[in-house]
């Protein structure tokens, strides 16, 4: 059973460096066992969201979470 839910998931990836795009979030949710990711992720304000996250950690690299890079992998 997975411990935390797909958009809190969805939200680490995204500040996590790897993901550039949602897309990407959603093959790596679904590569971790996630399942309906399209559906979980499907909200434009979620995606909003999701996409703001993945520009603030491309504009401050340095807060790349070195477990995501690992879990990712």
């Amino acid at each position: 059973m997975l411990s935390k839910a797909t958009v809190e998931r969805a939200f680490e990836l995204a500040r996590g460096g790897i993901c550039r795009n949602v897309v990407d979030i959603r093959r790596a949710l679904e590569r971790e066992g996630y399942e309906n990711c399209a559906e979980h992720l499907a909200s434009a304000s979620l995606k909003t969201q999701l996409k703001v996250a993945i520009r603030s950690c491309v504009a401050a690299p340095h807060n790349v979470d070195v477990r995501s890079l690992k879990e990712a992998r």
